[in-house]
């Protein structure tokens, strides 16, 4: 039987429910001829689950999860099996699923708050964490929604360990932004509106009343929260009794220097506690920079003007001039970063589904912190949150757009100053550069000073999202503006390093996620421009080679911080160690689009050329799509108007296309009804 024959028997048969031998027999038929799919599995799972062997039929289901994060199927065997197990929690979260994405009714009958809040998890999306979008309640017996604010609580999870929201504050008032947050949480306009841009402070943490910190050769600091105002809270260290109060859902730092029992009549937030000491296998501070949609093939275009700080810095180490980002917008890209894998080896593609990254799977920040960094993301839009890519981090910063060099240079040199007694792993995330439509965004007050009137409101009929913002005087100045801000930001910073720390002390990275449409008349989300990003580092163990031409990818960072830092980098990491720490140059560098509802893209670049694929049919939810409605271009680089053909280079290109989009080539078939 071929392909398409033996999937339409199994459908049916899974449709009857007809689990019998012959049933198996045919499962198993299916995974010889196409080992890339979750069908194998799915029948599986049925198969057993109809045999009364739950055990097995969960065991098929987490490995279909693995392949397929949104197949309906999936997600319809694993409620059947936890239903079965009488795990109400995985229940709940797994209806959301498939209410959200396949309109399936929800059949629930929820009596704990935990259960609830997983479904409002799974109703909700995978960035702008601690915001729901949709917020469950439970009203005259019955499910309500509302877009909310997860606060002064855990942020929903399906994995043991999870982060408790507070509010952020520097130097102001004990009581302003607790107050602010525990007023407006269930207020839907203020989730709507992403809080004002209201900073959180997300830690690693447990509610306990009380906490005995055994300092034994090790100092630490140790953040504590209130959950009541104006909290008292007792210090014992042997006979020495000590008191201090706490500020509701703010956290504050207190230095423990021998051991000491804390405790309070109320619960506390305690938070993880930061050894201090340096360590010669560690460096001091390794410092990665993620400058939001700065296109780094405009910069060369520019002939680098905008960016005297950040060349003048990086001349002394490494800048990759052809490197590529995996995605053209920031959910799958960050992603992509923290974990080394590809969207379609993650299942991290779709920024509307709250799925997380599989636990087999080790991010960079896990990494940093088994080497024993204390690790925080300073400055960020919480895009890894809700997908586990940044679960190495204990402390993440948060605020959904406003994300400023200037701000996040100031917070970094203070926290280096802070901390400056351990090791440190920080990330620091701005969005300066970002394009956003001018109708709801400010721009730069450069930009809107410096332009002409008819310069100033050229962008005001632009209704699309911003990767596809198109050329016009207003984008090009605040994109450029918002360059020359990240510059002159992050040369303080830059000084700041170089004034207090030997070159051997740290690792700096900088990098984009990707680049931006405002450069092109016609928008292509596989452009240059739009690839085309950032990355270069400097410090301990990087030789000093300033402009290099080699061929890099976004999946490259994961190990090239695996060479720098010294941790194993799994053999399951996409990426590839750049030629210039020591590893072999890469032949091509691939760059593709995965939304669901459009159609796939796919951009496949070697030194020469450029190979531009699209697909007829569209991404399916479950981030599948029919390759045999693919067609393709090949290009010169650097003269998209000139094709080029020959049979050794669709040999050669067709080859890599095949073999990057086997697994979720679904040849047409859908597993859905």
């Amino acid at each position: 039987m071929e392909v398409r024959e033996l999937f339409t028997t199994l459908k049916e048969k899974l449709r009857c429910q007809q689990f019998d031998d012959e049933f198996l027999l045919y499962a198993i038929k299916f995974r010889e001829v196409y080992p890339e799919s979750a069908g194998f599995e799915i029948c599986y799972g049925f198969y057993a689950l109809a045999h009364g062997n739950v055990e097995v039929a969960l065991e098929q289901a987490e490995i279909a999860f693995g392949k397929r994060r949104l197949n309906d199927k999936v997600l319809q065997l694993l409620v059947l099996c936890y239903e079965k197990l009488g795990d109400s929690r995985a229940v709940a979260y797994f209806q959301g699923l498939r209410r959200k994405f396949y309109q399936v009714p929800l059949s629930l009958d929820i009596k704990d708050e935990q259960s609830l809040d997983l479904l409002s998890l799974a109703m909700g999306v995978g960035n702008y964490a601690p915001f729901a979008a949709q917020r469950m309640f439970i009203k005259d017996g019955k499910i309500e929604q509302q877009a909310a604010v997860f606060a002064g609580e855990y942020l929903p999870s399906l994995e043991q360990d999870s982060y408790w929201v507070g509010a952020y504050a520097e130097q102001e008032s004990m009581n302003g932004k607790n107050w602010l947050l525990e007023t407006m949480r269930y207020n839907s306009e203020f989730a709507l509106r992403c809080g004002a841009d209201f900073v959180f402070d997300i830690q690693r943490a447990e509610l306990t009343k009380s906490k005995e910190i055994a300092v034994e050769s090790k100092r630490g600091l140790l953040a504590i929260a209130g959950t009541e105002d104006a909290q008292a809270i007792e210090f014992r260290c042997g006979d020495n009794v000590m008191e201090a109060q706490l500020s509701k859902w703010m956290f504050q730092y207190f230095r423990m220097d021998k051991p000491t029992v804390i405790s309070s009549k109320d619960e506390m937030v305690v938070g993880k506690f930061v050894p201090l000491g340096h360590s010669p296998r560690r460096k001091k501070v390794v410092l990665n920079i993620l400058v939001d949609a700065m296109s780094w093939a405009a910069q060369k275009e520019r002939n680098y003007q905008d960016v005297p700080n950040i060349m003048r810095f990086f001349k002394r180490g490494i800048i990759f001039n052809n490197h590529f980002s995996v995605g053209e917008y920031t959910y799958p890209s960050f992603a992509t970063i923290e974990s080394g894998l590809t969207p379609h080896h993650s299942q991290l593609f779709n920024e509307q589904a709250a799925v997380s990254l599989d636990t087999c799977y080790v991010t960079m920040s896990e990494q940093m912190k088994q080497l024993g960094y204390y690790c925080v993301n300073l400055m960020g839009g919480g895009d890894g949150i809700t997908n586990r890519t940044t679960r190495g981090y204990d402390r993440l910063l948060t605020t959904t757009y406003n994300t400023p060099a200037y701000e996040g240079v100031e917070r970094t040199i203070r926290h280096l100053e802070a901390f400056g007694e351990c090791d440190q792993f920080l990330l620091l995330h701005v969005m300066d550069v970002h394009p956003w439509r001018a109708k709801a965004f400010q721009v730069p007050l450069t930009t809107q000073t410096g332009l002409s009137l008819s310069g100033r409101v050229s962008g005001y009929d632009e209704s699309r999202p911003s990767v596809y913002i198109q050329k016009t005087p207003l984008y090009e100045q605040a994109n450029i503006d918002g360059v020359r801000n990240v510059d002159r930001a992050l040369g303080t910073l830059f000084r700041y390093l170089e004034d207090h720390y030997a070159d051997d002390e740290y690792i700096v990275q900088l990098y984009s996620d990707h680049g931006c449409s405002v450069y092109d008349d016609e928008p292509y989300l596989l452009s240059d421009h739009h690839v085309g990003a950032a990355y270069m580092m400097r410090g301990a163990g990087i030789p000093e080679r300033g402009i290099v031409d080699e061929l890099t990818s976004a999946l490259d960072i994961y190990p090239a911080l695996g060479k720098l830092a010294g941790f194993k980098v799994p053999d399951y990491v996409d990426g590839n160690l750049p030629a210039a720490l020591g590893g072999q140059e890469r032949e091509y560098v691939i760059s593709n689009t995965m939304y669901p509802g459009q159609t796939f893209k796919m951009a496949v670049r070697t030194k020469d050329y450029e190979c531009q694929l699209v697909t007829e049919d569209v991404l399916t939810t479950d981030g599948t799509v029919n390759m045999d409605t693919a067609t393709y271009e090949i290009y010169c680089r650097g003269n998209k108007k000139k094709k080029v053909d020959s049979p050794e280079l669709r040999a050669f290109f067709s080859a890599i296309i095949r073999e990057y989009t086997k697994s979720f080539d679904n040849h047409g078939l859908s597993w859905q009804d």
